[in-house]
């Protein structure tokens, strides 16, 4: 009973605060109008009373002139007035219409933006259906990427597999003062009936995400959920594809433009690592937070450098040298670039081998230098 009090109380509140606002609302539209109404009717009756207090003439005069002098007495008198008032009220109309339709175009503008805001909606919602879609697929490569080698099929373990072939080949001596991405180029065409159709659907959701209207933010958005789906060696590959041929033009752009590799896991001991950082073959941006372990790797094989040219001459020994030792120095002086001091450090070791009493014990660093001499000056 109380509860059906209280309710019946707060409708009479909610009533009475509705009346008293409309009130409110009507005497701050319309009082300037009521206020001229009652100045002219005010005007009026005081016109009157001044003439007839100096007029000996009533209304219902029958004198003809009488009546027509005060007409023109009326007329002059109150028609500026009347006319000024008239003006007056014009203004407040057109204020009042400038109101409506001030109220109108926000009305408008909001109806725009409610509609704006559900076209929006409706092409993130088709988005976003698309590019899950686009990611249900990707999972289903990758779920079903089989890779063949020796005749033996590997799926669980493939991209672990093909980053250790590739780290591999750019360790044989073949290939071991190549440029990387010619080495990549190699694996890629051998096996590229298995890799093709991975890549391209990376640079379809790459290009999907990058040609939508959305902000920076909101992309990365996307790339950043599109990237946990990649495990650490899908993205040690993607880092290597994009060095290529194959994916320099087509994906490295977008993995700059989206930091893709700011959670790659840097191997300092990789020298597929090195070489394409010390190239500087991505920019620096394409790392985002991990630009600074990027920067102590190059600092690193910098002070590396400057250590071992110290020790050059220990290092040559041919009594004690240690040509895995100085294979690494080398590789640092030719992904810095500095090919010549690469050729006269194997020239110069060479020379002294080969002028030692156990020339045969040094056979095949002999050949094995010389191999490298061609690779730097084929690479040079």
């Amino acid at each position: 009973m109380e509860d059906k009090k209280k309710e019946s109380l707060d409708t009479t509140l909610n009533e009475c605060e509705s009346s008293n606002k409309k009130i409110i609302d009507f005497i701050k539209d319309w009082w300037l109008i009521v206020v001229i109404i009652f100045v002219a009717i005010l005007v009026i009756m005081q016109v009157k009373d001044f003439y007839f207090e100096r007029q000996d003439l009533c209304l219902i005069s029958q004198e003809v002139e009488s009546l027509g002098q005060m007409g023109d007495f009326f007329g002059g008198t109150l028609n500026p007035i009347l006319a000024f008032l008239s003006f007056c009220l014009l203004l407040i109309t057109i204020k009042f219409q400038s109101k409506e339709l001030n109220n109108s175009t926000k009305e408008l503008a909001k109806s725009s933006k409610a509609l704006e805001d559900q076209s929006n909606s409706l092409k993130i919602q088709n988005f976003e259906t698309t590019f899950f879609n686009l990611l249900n697929f990707h999972n289903k490569i990758v779920d079903n990427f089989v890779l063949t080698t020796n005749n033996k099929q590997s799926t669980e373990n493939a991209f672990q597999i093909i980053c250790l072939n590739i780290n591999k080949n750019s360790k044989n001596d073949d290939s071991y003062f190549k440029n990387f991405n010619e080495i990549y180029d190699e694996y890629y065409k051998e096996n590229e009936n298995i890799l093709n159709k991975y890549f391209e659907n990376i640079y379809l959701i790459f290009k999907f995400i990058s040609d939508t209207n959305f902000d920076h933010k909101e992309k990365k958005k996307y790339s950043d959920i599109f990237r946990v789906q990649f495990s650490e060696y899908e993205l040690e590959l993607l880092f290597y594809h994009c060095t290529s041929s194959n994916g320099f033009k087509k994906l490295k752009p977008y993995i700059e433009e989206f930091n893709f590799f700011e959670f790659l896991i840097l191997k300092e001991e990789n020298k597929n690592f090195k070489f394409i950082i010390i190239k500087n073959i991505y920019k620096s941006n394409t790392f985002g937070n991990n630009y600074l372990n990027i920067k102590n790797v190059k600092e690193s094989i910098k002070i590396y450098l400057e250590k071992i040219s110290s020790e050059k001459e220990s290092l040559l020994d041919p009594s004690k040298y240690n040509f895995d030792k100085v294979m690494e120095y080398c590789f640092y002086l030719f992904i810095s670039e500095k090919y010549d001091e690469a050729l006269e450090i194997f020239k110069e070791l060479k020379e002294k081998i080969s002028n030692t009493k156990n020339i045969i014990s040094h056979t095949t660093n002999i050949i094995r230098i010389d191999n490298f001499i061609r690779q730097i000056k084929k690479s040079n």
